[in-house]
C-alpha cells in the first residue's frame, strides 16, 4: 500500500492473545516505529500479558480491555475519541462468533482503516486484509509482518524483544542462591502448565522427565504461575527426587529472567515456550492440540526441538479433549534423552541462535 501517511498520525495496534502472541507481535511493533517514528502508537490488549509490553520504547499507551460489558465499552470508547487512522488487529479470525466480535469493536473504535487476517474469508470486514488459510505453513510471527508491511513498513527483523530488567536478573539470582544453585550449575526450566487443558502434555509425565534429569545430577527448576497451583500440587506428591519449586514465585519479567538463566528449557506450546526462544535458551516443546506451524519455535531460533505426534484430528485447536491421543506417543524417557543430548552440544559450545530475517 503507498502513501499511508496521512492517516499515520494515531495508529492502534490490537492483541488480545497471550504472552506468547504479544511477545510474537514485537517485531512488528518495532518495525510501525521505525516507520512511524512520530506517531502515537497504543496497543489494546489483555491483563495477563500487560507486563510483557509495558516498557517497550515503541507503544505510547497500553489500554487494557478487561472488566465488565460497560467497561469493556468504556476503554472502546476512549479509543474512539483518539481517531485513529490505523486500527491494526494481530490475531486470527479463528470463529465466525469472534469475527461478528472483532467486527463490533472495529465499528465502535471507528479508525479510517481497519487492517486484519481475512482467516478462511472471515475477516471480510477489514479495509485491508491479508489472507490466511488453515493450510498455511506461516508462523504467527510472519503474519504480524505481513500486516505491518502493507502499512508500508520495512519488516525484515524478526528479534523478539523480552524486557529483563537488571532487577530481575538479580532477584532470580537471590532466588537461586537461596535453594543451593550457584552461577555455574546447570540448571534445567521445566514448564509443566498451559492455558487449557488440550496443550498439556501431562504433568506426570513432566514430573517423570524432571525425576530422570534430577538423578542425572543436573538441578530442575519447575515454574509456572501463581494461578498453577495444580503443578505444585503435582510435584508434592510421593516425590523421591530434588527439584527448586519456583510455581508462583516470580513475575512475568523474573520469569523471563529465570528461563535465560536455564541451560535448557522444557515446556508445552505455551508462552514460556516463546520466551526461552526470545531469550536464547535452547527449548524443547511439546505439542498437541496446537497448529504447529503457526507456533513452531524451530522458525525463530536454532536452539529449538519439537516433540508432535500429528494423527487423523491434529490440529484440533480443541481446549479440551476427552482422549488426547496425540500425546499418547511422547515419552518421558525420549524427552529426557533429548535433552541430555542438547545439553551435551550447549556444552561444547555448538549452540547457535537464530536471527530471524523474515
Amino acid at each position: 500500500m503507498e502513501n499511508n501517511s496521512y492517516s499515520a498520525k494515531n495508529i492502534l495496534v490490537i492483541n488480545l492473545g497471550g504472552i506468547g502472541d504479544i511477545l510474537l507481535c514485537t517485531p512488528a511493533l518495532r518495525a510501525i516505529y521505525r516507520q512511524y517514528p512520530r506517531s502515537y502508537i497504543a496497543l489494546l490488549t489483555v491483563p495477563r500479558s500487560v507486563d510483557m509490553i509495558k516498557n517497550s520504547p515503541y507503544i505510547s499507551d497500553i489500554f487494557i480491555f478487561k472488566g465488565s460489558l460497560i467497561e469493556r465499552l468504556i476503554t472502546l470508547f476512549r479509543l474512539r475519541f483518539k481517531r485513529f487512522g490505523f486500527a491494526i488487529n494481530m490475531r486470527t479470525v479463528g470463529s465466525f462468533s469472534g469475527a461478528l466480535k472483532m467486527l463490533l469493536l472495529m465499528r465502535i473504535i471507528r479508525p479510517k482503516m481497519s487492517v486484519g487476517r481475512n482467516t478462511e474469508g472471515r475477516g471480510f470486514f477489514y479495509d485491508i486484509k491479508i489472507p490466511e488459510t488453515y493450510k498455511d505453513a506461516k508462523h504467527e510471527l510472519e503474519y504480524c509482518l505481513d500486516l505491518v508491511k502493507s502499512l508500508g513498513a520495512a519488516a525484515k527483523d524478526g528479534r523478539l524483544d523480552c524486557p529483563i530488567t537488571k532487577r530481575d536478573t538479580t532477584y532470580i539470582d537471590r532466588f537461586l542462591a537461596q535453594h543451593g544453585i550457584n552461577e555455574f550449575d546447570t540448571i534445567i526450566g521445566i514448564s509443566p502448565g498451559a492455558p487449557w487443558m488440550a496443550k498439556r502434555w501431562g504433568i506426570g509425565r513432566f514430573k517423570d522427565v524432571a525425576r530422570i534429569l534430577s538423578n542425572s545430577g543436573h538441578k530442575v527448576v519447575i515454574m509456572g504461575t501463581k494461578e498453577e497451583i495444580y503443578i505444585k500440587n503435582e510435584f508434592t506428591k510421593n516425590c523421591d527426587f530434588q527439584y527448586v519449586d519456583a510455581v508462583g514465585a516470580t513475575s512475568l519479567n523474573q520469569l523471563c529472567a529465570l528461563i535465560k538463566r536455564c541451560s535448557i528449557h522444557i515446556t508445552n506450546d505455551t508462552g514460556s515456550m516463546h520466551i526461552a526462544a526470545a531469550v536464547g535458551t535452547p527449548v524443547i516443546a511439546i505439542f498437541g492440540s496446537s497448529h504447529l506451524e503457526g507456533f513452531d519455535p524451530r522458525k525463530i531460533t536454532n536452539d529449538a526441538y519439537v516433540f508432535y505426534n500429528k494423527i487423523n484430528c491434529s490440529p484440533c485447536e480443541k481446549r479440551y479433549c476427552p482422549s488426547m491421543r496425540c500425546f499418547d506417543s511422547i515419552e518421558a524417557k525420549d524427552v529426557a534423552e533429548k535433552a541430555l543430548e542438547m545439553l551435551q552440544l550447549a556444552n561444547r559450545g555448538g549452540r547457535k541462535r537464530k536471527n530471524p530475517d523474515i
